[in-house]
């Protein structure tokens, strides 16, 4: 735990997603007032790495927060409609896939200067045994506005792909994905990575499936998809 806390300390302080260790009188002297709220850290462990996740729940952030809108994202069975279309449009064409997955992506959006009395990360020092604090600059897993105030993006995103640069793409929060015919997935995934450079997305690289890896078999959601057996395949 403590190997994970620095490992995510380091990236976070690289992307300025974070700023500390401060004591509770240093974060009053930054914030300007003594009315700010701790919010505790825990690990939470996914696909063997320890993810750290801030307690909104337990420190109310999370029931203070509206939602006057509905999520808008894709599904395995959205995909699968996609390929069958394809292959009744052009049966005779071969089809591919390939994927983005962004990185951080709640990290990459801000929160307002006057939310970071709400967004305290509070942890015990290992070596001190005492708290530490630690100042959000953007929005973090375990938030309930992050999974609203994040998928605007990719939904702005998909207007611009689709509508200006007319790729055929579709995303489920941060993994951006696309089916169709194999001679045109060099271009659309090309044109996305570009869009999200100009745009100042963060992808994580070491993720993508494109034109030369697993573009007959791209793994999505969890979910693997056979286009050549046409099959979708339960990891």
């Amino acid at each position: 735990i403590e190997e994970t806390k620095d490992q995510e300390k380091a990236e976070d302080k690289v992307g300025t997603f974070m700023e500390g260790p401060y004591e509770a009188k240093d974060v009053s002297k930054i914030l300007k007032t003594e009315k700010w709220v701790p919010i505790k850290r825990f690990p939470v462990l996914q696909n063997n790495k320890l993810r750290p996740c801030d307690d909104g729940a337990q420190s109310g952030l999370n029931s203070t927060t509206s939602r006057k809108e509905k999520l808008v994202c894709s599904s395995v069975d959205h995909i699968a409609a996609l390929i069958r279309m394809w292959r009744f449009l052009m049966p005779q064409e071969e089809i591919g896939g390939w994927a983005l997955d962004e990185k951080k992506a709640y990290r990459q959006i801000p929160i307002l200067p006057s939310h970071r009395k709400y967004a305290v990360v509070a942890v015990v020092d290992p070596k001190s045994g005492r708290y530490k604090y630690f100042l959000m600059n953007s929005h973090s897993f375990g938030f309930t506005s992050a999974v609203y105030n994040y998928n605007r993006r990719p939904l702005s995103l998909q207007y611009i792909l689709v509508k200006i640069f007319r790729v055929p793409t579709d995303f489920y929060f941060d993994d951006r994905f696309g089916f169709e015919p194999r001679g045109s997935i060099r271009s659309s995934f090309d044109t996305t990575k570009k869009v999200y450079q100009i745009l100042g997305v963060l992808a994580e690289d070491s993720k993508a499936q494109g034109p030369e890896k697993n573009f007959d078999e791209p793994e999505i959601l969890g979910v693997l998809f056979d286009l050549k057996e046409m099959m979708i395949r339960i990891k």
